[in-house]
């Protein structure tokens, strides 16, 4: 019986998983968005338009991976696409607009959602 070691395990999960893909990376994606969001504050964005524009910007980037396992990755490179479009003007009605559209499909783009808001905790740790 051949055994793995859990860097190992989380390796091989990295290329499907993005959480997986955090933890073998040493949080990389994490990290850079903390500097995005500490960028955006420190330039004089208030925290929510901080956290909205990293938020859409990660997520027209990188495929969700909670959406691939739960619906399929055709809805997460839907989700990308739309996010690409919302990026170049973030309207508050039109984000509203994807909020619910997504409520209505049941879609959460969660693992995006969760990097980022980790994201924002450690810039807030880091002003203390």
């Amino acid at each position: 019986e051949e055994m793995f070691s859990l860097r190992e395990l989380i390796k091989g999960c990295s290329r499907w998983d993005l959480i997986c893909n955090e933890l073998y990376t040493r949080y990389l994606l994490t990290r850079r968005l903390t500097e995005e969001i500490a960028k955006l504050i420190n330039n004089g964005l208030d925290y929510t338009n901080a956290l909205l524009q990293v938020y859409i910007d990660t997520l027209a980037k990188v495929l969700d991976t909670h959406v691939v396992r739960r619906h399929s990755i055709t809805q997460a490179m839907r989700i990308s696409l739309i996010a690409q479009q919302l990026k170049k003007n973030l309207d508050l009605k039109l984000l509203e607009i994807f909020d619910e559209e997504l409520k209505l499909r049941r879609i959460n783009p969660g693992t995006v959602a969760d990097i980022t808001t980790v994201a924002l905790i450690l810039y807030l740790l880091s002003r203390r």
